[in-house]
């Protein structure tokens, strides 16, 4: 059982180290890079939300990236990034995009 679980948590971490790998494309990796230092200066509360969001964004991100091409992600990012800052979206936690 406790070695069930050892194999468990390895596989979980690798997972976790291979998601905050950086997508190759870099706009999107400094945009990923601050959603995730946004995602530490929110309540606890909200923390883990944005975490797997940001997981989430980074996978659409390479999905794009490998589907159709790294000029269009860049374009994503891009755009995604202007919306968060006419939002201003978090900047009451010191978030900056």
């Amino acid at each position: 059982m406790l070695r069930t679980a050892l194999v468990i948590l390895g596989a979980a971490a690798i997972a976790c180290h291979a998601m905050a790998q950086p997508v190759g494309v870099p706009v999107c990796d400094a945009f990923i890079e601050k959603l995730e230092a946004c995602a530490d200066k929110l309540p606890e509360g909200l923390q883990d939300d944005m975490r797997a969001l940001n997981a989430n964004y980074r996978q659409l991100v390479r999905e794009l990236i490998r589907d159709v091409s790294k000029r269009e992600a860049e374009n994503i990012c891009r755009e995604n990034q202007a919306g968060y800052r006419r939002a201003k979206l978090h900047q009451e936690y010191g978030c900056r995009f």
